[in-house]
C-alpha cells in the first residue's frame, strides 16, 4: 500500500527500485521505461536467489565472527601464560643481579600489568563488539524466518531492501575487522 497515496501498489520501477501505485506512476515515474507488473517481481520472492544470498551471507558472517571470537579468546589465555612465564624469568634474573635492579624489577612489573590490562581491555572490547554483531545477526535471521512464515510476498519483497542493507552493514563491519589492526595477535615478551 502506497503510504503517499494510500493506494495499492501495482507496478515496480526497476530504474528507481521502487514499488508504485497508479498515482506514483503519474506523478513520479511517467518517464520511466522499465515499469513492470509488481506481481511478476514478487513471484517466488521467498525462495528467490536474492533471499538465498542474504541468508547465505548471514551464515558466513556468523561463522566468521565465531572464528574471530574464538581466536581472540585464545589470545586472552596466551596473555596469562606469557605473564606467568615472564614473572618466572624475572625472579630467576633477580637472583643473578645486585640490589640496584630491585627497583627496576618493580617498574617492569608495573609496566607488564599495565600492558596486559590495556591489551586485555582492548580484546574484551572487541569480543563485546563481536558478540553484539552476532546477536544482531541472530535477530536478523529470526526476523527473516518470521517474515518468510507470516508475511505476504509483497511484505517480504518490501522488507528485502532493509535486510540487504543490514547484511551489507554486517559485511562492512567484518571487513573493517579484517582490514583493521584489531585482529593482529598481541603478545607479551621480556628481554
Amino acid at each position: 500500500m502506497s503510504t503517499k497515496h494510500n493506494k495499492k501498489y501495482q507496478m515496480y520501477c526497476q530504474k528507481h527500485e521502487f514499488p508504485c501505485c497508479s498515482k506514483c506512476i503519474v506523478e513520479s515515474h511517467k518517464d520511466c521505461q522499465d515499469l513492470v507488473d509488481l506481481d511478476d517481481v514478487i513471484y517466488n520472492v521467498k525462495t528467490s536467489n536474492a533471499m538465498c544470498e542474504i541468508e547465505e551471507t548471514l551464515v558466513e558472517l556468523a561463522e566468521n565472527l565465531q572464528k574471530i571470537r574464538q581466536n581472540q579468546q585464545d589470545n586472552l589465555t596466551t596473555f596469562e601464560e606469557s605473564r606467568k612465564e615472564i614473572e618466572k624469568d624475572m625472579k630467576t634474573t633477580r637472583i643473578k643481579i645486585n640490589i640496584h635492579l630491585d627497583n627496576l624489577q618493580q617498574d617492569l612489573m608495573k609496566q607488564l600489568y599495565t600492558i596486559e590490562e590495556k591489551e586485555n581491555s582492548t580484546i574484551c572490547q572487541l569480543l563485546s563488539s563481536i558478540e553484539k554483531q552476532e546477536n544482531e545477526i541472530a535477530e536478523c535471521k529470526r526476523n527473516i524466518m518470521n517474515i518468510k512464515q507470516h508475511a505476504t510476498d509483497l511484505q517480504v519483497f518490501l522488507s528485502m531492501k532493509k535486510l540487504e542493507e543490514d547484511v551489507y552493514s554486517k559485511n562492512k563491519y567484518l571487513q573493517s575487522l579484517v582490514e583493521g589492526e584489531n585482529l593482529k595477535q598481541r603478545s607479551l615478551s621480556y628481554t
